[in-house]
């Protein structure tokens, strides 16, 4: 039991390393939410991500959601995260 534990603490970091190492290659708009209750993302993370792709980010905030935006318990966050995400789509 203990072991598998470890190893996959191991491996998520591994892919963390990497997925930060790749930021940089990313050139595409991005859009990126972020809930006000996600226990493991925090607001500050739609910026740093900002700073780091070579495309255009629009950061949207939903202070009432956690960190499943699409089945959030809060239906005017998933609403506008829906909005928002058509918008930029459409944009």
């Amino acid at each position: 039991w203990s072991w598998m534990y470890l190893k996959r603490v191991r491996n998520l970091l591994q892919m963390r390393k990497r997925c930060i190492k790749d930021l940089q290659k990313v050139s595409a708009d991005t859009l990126v939410l972020t809930g006000g209750k996600d226990p493991s993302i925090s607001e500050s993370s739609g910026t740093w991500i900002g700073e780091r792709i070579q495309g255009e980010i629009k950061h949207v905030h939903l202070p009432q959601a956690g960190h499943l935006i699409p089945f959030d318990k809060h239906e005017d966050s998933r609403s506008r995260a829906m909005h928002e995400m058509i918008q930029w789509l459409n944009a």
